[in-house]
Formats: C-alpha cells, sequence, structure tokens
C-alpha cells in the first residue's frame, strides 16, 4: 500500500491543501484502489477528499485508511469527504473512514448511483456518515456498515436538511427515492432471545430488507440511530396499503438501556435513512415511555419539525395503544400546540403541531402517562423568530393635512392625523 498525503511513517499530514484538492482522483472504469488488507491497503488523508470517482465505474475502493494514519489512532482528516462517489456502479467496501469534515462518503450528481457501500467503518467524522446530495441518483446500498460518533445523521439522504420524514406509500422522489424508514416499536428479553417489532410504511406490495443495529451509549443528538453492531437483516412485505408489520427474535440478549436503530432498503438496493432511536426498556416488567422522534431547533412560534414522536411500552416491551400521553416544556417560553395525543395500533403518539414562544437553548420535553415510567427528550434549541420583511408598497411621500391612502402595490394602509 501506499501512503498518499502523509511522512513516511503515515501519522502526519504532509501539507494543508485547499478542499478542492482530491488525493486520488478516477476519471475511468475498472480501477483497484487498496485490495487486500494490510499490504495493499492505502493510508490517505490531509485533502479536500480522499479518493473520488469522477467518471467510470466498476471501481473497487477497498481495504484503505482514509483520514486514518498507519498506525490506526492518528486523524488525518480530509476538509470535505472522505470518499466522493460522482459516478456509478462502484463498490466500496471494509474500508475505515475518519475525520472528513462534511461526510465520510459523499455520493453526488445524477450518475451516482448502482454503488455498494458495505462493511466499511465509517467514524468520528465531523459531518454526517454517508450523505446524499439532493443530485444523487438511486439504487445505492448503504448498509451494512459500522456507524458510530459522526457529528451528523448516520446516513443523510438529500444532504444538508437534516432528518428526511417518511411520507404515505412513499410517492416523494429524490436521491434514493428518499426511501422511507422503519420504525422500532419493541424491544423485549425473551428466553434468551431479543424479540424486535416495528413497522414500515412504505411502497404498497413491495419487498424491503429490514437491517437492526444496536447502539451503546448515547442516542445521536439528532435523535436518529447510529449502526455500531449490526444485530441481523430480513425481509418484509408491505401490503396494498403500504404497511408491513414485523416481530423477529434476535440471538442473544441486547443489554437494557442500548439503542436499537434500523434501515429499509427496497428490491433495487435503495437504502433509507436511519431510523429515530429506540431505547430498550431499563428492566422487565416496567411500562415505560421513549421519545422516537426528537424535537429539533426551530424559530419562536413556529411549529417543530419534524413532528415528535413518543411511543409507549408495556410492562412487556410491547407497543401499548390508547395510551393517554403529554408532553410539557422544561426550559424558556412556553409550549403550545395539542400537548396530549393518545398512542395508536402500534404504540407511537405524534404530537405534530407543538411551538414555543420565546428563545432559548437546552430545553427538554418530558412525556408522562399514568402508568408508565416518564421520559426526557435531547435538549433542542428555539431560536429567534426571523425578522418580518421591510414593508414596500409606500414609495413616495407627499403632504397630507387630513389623510393619505397608499393603494400602490400590495402593502396598503392609511396615513392619518395629519401625517406627512
Amino acid at each position: 500500500g501506499n501512503y498518499i498525503g502523509t511522512d513516511a511513517n503515515g501519522t502526519t499530514v504532509l501539507a494543508n491543501p485547499n478542499s478542492n484538492s482530491v488525493g486520488v482522483l478516477v476519471d475511468s472504469s475498472g480501477h483497484l484502489i487498496g485490495g487486500s488488507a494490510g499490504v495493499q491497503s492505502n493510508v490517505i488523508g490531509g485533502y479536500g477528499t480522499g479518493v473520488m470517482t469522477r467518471f467510470g465505474t466498476n471501481v473497487f475502493i477497498l481495504n484503505n485508511r482514509i483520514g486514518l494514519g498507519a498506525d490506526g489512532v492518528t486523524n488525518l482528516p480530509n476538509q470535505v469527504w472522505g470518499i466522493g462517489l460522482l459516478s456509478g456502479g462502484n463498490f466500496v467496501h471494509n474500508n475505515t473512514i475518519t475525520a472528513s469534515s462534511q461526510a465520510g462518503v459523499m455520493l453526488s450528481g445524477p450518475t451516482a448511483q448502482d454503488n455498494l457501500v458495505t462493511t466499511n467503518t465509517i467514524t468520528q467524522n465531523p459531518g454526517v456518515g454517508i450523505g446524499l446530495a439532493t443530485t444523487a441518483g438511486s439504487r445505492n446500498n448503504l448498509v451494512p456498515n459500522v456507524f458510530s460518533q459522526n457529528g451528523g445523521l448516520t446516513i443523510d439522504l438529500n444532504f444538508g436538511d437534516g432528518p428526511t420524514a417518511n411520507d404515505v406509500a412513499d410517492g416523494d422522489a429524490g436521491p434514493n427515492d428518499l426511501q422511507n424508514f422503519p420504525i422500532i416499536t419493541g424491544a423485549a428479553a425473551s428466553g434468551g432471545s431479543t424479540i424486535v417489532s416495528g413497522v414500515l410504511d412504505s411502497t404498497p406490495s413491495s419487498t424491503f430488507i429490514i437491517h437492526l443495529f444496536q447502539n451503546t451509549g448515547v442516542c445521536s443528538v439528532s435523535g436518529r440511530g447510529e449502526g455500531q453492531a449490526l444485530l441481523g437483516s430480513f425481509a418484509v412485505v408491505t401490503n396494498a396499503n403500504g404497511t408491513a408489520t414485523f416481530s423477529v427474535g434476535l440471538i442473544g440478549n441486547v443489554p437494557a438501556g442500548a439503542y436499537l436503530s434500523a434501515t429499509a432498503t427496497d428490491a433495487v438496493g435503495s437504502t433509507s435513512e436511519v431510523s429515530p432511536c429506540f431505547a430498550v426498556p431499563v428492566g422487565p416488567g416496567t411500562a415505560n415511555l421513549t421519545f422516537q422522534v426528537q424535537p429539533s431547533t426551530s424559530a419562536v412560534g413556529q411549529v417543530i419539525t419534524p413532528a415528535v414522536v413518543v411511543s409507549a411500552l408495556d410492562a412487556a416491551g410491547q407497543p401499548a395503544s390508547n395510551v393517554q400521553v403529554t408532553v410539557g416544556l422544561t426550559g424558556t417560553g412556553r409550549l403550545s400546540g395539542t400537548l396530549t395525543q393518545a398512542t395508536g395500533a402500534y404504540g407511537l403518539a405524534t404530537f405534530n403541531d407543538l411551538s414555543v414562544n420565546a428563545a432559548g437553548t437546552g430545553n427538554t420535553l418530558q412525556a408522562s402517562a399514568a402508568g408508565f415510567l416518564a421520559a426526557t427528550s435531547a435538549p433542542c434549541d428555539i431560536t429567534a423568530a426571523p425578522a418580518p420583511p421591510v414593508a414596500n408598497g409606500l414609495v413616495s411621500w407627499w403632504r397630507a393635512e387630513n389623510n393619505a391612502i397608499d393603494s400602490i402595490g400590495t402593502n396598503d394602509g392609511t396615513l392619518t392625523n395629519g401625517t406627512t
């Protein structure tokens, strides 16, 4: 292997190139970058982008350390992306990708389709794990990988717009067809295994592969899960309404307090964003609430989007329907909207009209219900409301002894009491 952008030890960046620089630029098909682990592995760091496929297909990027030194410890940051895929039909496997400012892996442009990005370790990137620009194509398979400690979303479809909400029957268009993600609704230990239940709402009468992941520590600040360890994968088929429910047993007990997350990949290979975190119940025999979709930063008086979602699990760790869940605010201001919602068939209560009337940082929501352990959300900020637009209908002045009527443009008004 080669040390690209580093000193002879592979632990120090030689220069500080600009953000447009690329360590390895591929403009044609059929190349191998890296190869067998160890002997053929490259160390690439200190560029704008470590590796970029600008044109070409059947490019294999295998077993490289991108943004990570030869010692396996030292970060060699790339200023923009670790790997940039601007073309299609390429394979990214078994790489370690770290310390990339915008994205560990970015797919961008209409020919960025039919790529396979799997079995990589994508960790400690200040930006997202994998991003798909709004211009990217579809059929990009993005799981399984090991995702941990990235600053942004694990997978970000429509890069830069934050978590993408699910839509009815998954009829929207965009990178990876903006594939809907599943929702985990329950988890319970049972005879040496863990039973995980959930639901996927997506394209009717279609087959999907669900990947389930376990995450230790805290949930991502985005409220979406990561993917530190793959627990398993299985197929589901949606009904004529686009709904598929699942309840699967996983070998071994998932530890209490761990977070579960999931993705959905359709039959042609388009992978969704990662689902909201699901906290495994702390102890048996305890009914509890969990924030499935965390509150996000919003402006004063504006509805918090995406909608906040709280799940209710009974003492057996299964979804509880018809539970009256109430949310309240700890922080600055007053919470408005419909503050009490009943859980539906999948144990989820959705709060889609919440807003706060004052700016503040570090606010949290509390969810409570009779007979259930309460839950506290991740912190979120409320920013000052945007300034109102400057009126531009009055384009001249005149003397007015009694009144004057502005009828120019759309900002009409009446000036009275001798105003000039």
